[in-house]
């Protein structure tokens, strides 16, 4: 069944908004990273063995039940062991080692520690949430140097901004308040902007866009600490369970079929499965296709097509 048609069938949402459809499918392509990530480490730990390496494909957890031996194959044969592929492997850990600090957030966006704070009765501005994120919390201390450093100069180009106003305005400093796209302005200064017109180090929510003025301005989407940023995290996380639960089945279907091809072990004609089964034999891993239409059989360019077709598919 297609995403889309799976999603409006379970729940209430308008997949014509584009800001929707770029949240899910930032979301699943993400788990679809992760997931290839997880099948290149799982090779890497029998590398030293190429032979052993294509014996030995991963747990049913990571591969899933109903992919063929011969696509770890096409894995081990045509890409982990490709010199392109491992160069450019090479050259994105040592572009990872350039990285010049962690966080302390964990995998808990950044807009959601504020919005936790928020919930406890704290006050955090968009400035003291990242630097609260670069501090070990056990001990209260920057986890390093350049970290301390971008920290403090946008605290201090936050404490100037709101002196400039208090002195204009005749009004005592802690009555003036900074907004929010004040606040990005300074970190977009202080951290940069990565790919995809994304401020350094606040997640895929937070962006900056630049018109034909060549003026800095900053997308409504930036502002996610609404009610619609809620029921689209709701969402995301019901389509996980969805997946997981689409997996299972196939999962079931499988190991049906498996018992039920067992039993003649090739002798004797195959009972025809009855209408109950018609759909289980479909989709099981005997075919040679799946659900999308993918090959499934002997590897090739359609290996990763399971996730894909969650990540970039509509």
């Amino acid at each position: 069944m297609d995403m889309a048609k799976a999603l409006k069938f379970k729940f209430d949402v308008d997949l014509e908004d584009p800001d929707i459809w770029e949240f899910i499918d930032g979301h699943m392509s993400k788990s679809y990273k992760e997931w290839k990530a997880k099948l290149h480490k799982h090779f890497k730990e029998y590398a030293h063995d190429l032979q052993l390496a294509r014996a030995t494909p991963p747990t049913n957890k990571v591969f899933v039940t109903h992919r063929k031996i011969e696509e770890w194959h096409w894995l081990v044969d045509n890409l982990y062991t490709d010199e392109k592929y491992q160069k450019r492997c090479k050259a994105n850990v040592n572009n990872r080692k350039k990285k010049e600090y962690e966080h302390t957030g964990g995998s808990r966006p950044f807009l959601k520690h504020k919005e936790a704070a928020e919930k406890e009765g704290q006050h955090v501005t968009l400035i003291d949430n990242w630097n609260n994120m670069h501090m070990h919390r056990d001990k209260g201390v920057w986890i390093n140097e350049v970290a301390e450093n971008k920290g403090k100069k946008m605290k201090a180009a936050m404490a100037m901004y709101i002196q400039q106003e208090s002195a204009s305005s005749s009004n005592p400093s802690e009555h003036i308040s900074i907004s929010d796209v004040h606040q990005l302005g300074i970190m977009t200064k202080e951290l940069g902007i990565g790919s995809g017109k994304r401020i350094r180090g606040l997640g895929s929510n937070l962006r900056v866009e630049t018109s034909s003025r060549s003026t800095s301005r900053y997308s409504k989407t930036s502002m996610i600490e609404d009610e619609r940023y809620n029921k689209l995290s709701e969402t995301v996380e019901k389509l996980c369970d969805i997946v997981k639960q689409l997996q299972a089945g196939i999962n079931d279907r499988s190991r049906k079929k498996r018992k039920r091809n067992s039993k003649y072990n090739g002798k004797g004609p195959r009972l025809r499965p009855d209408s109950s089964d018609s759909d289980s034999d479909s989709d099981s891993d005997d075919s040679t296709t799946n659900h999308h239409g993918d090959n499934l059989q002997g590897g090739g360019d359609g290996v990763y097509n399971g996730l894909e077709d969650i990540g970039h598919g509509h």
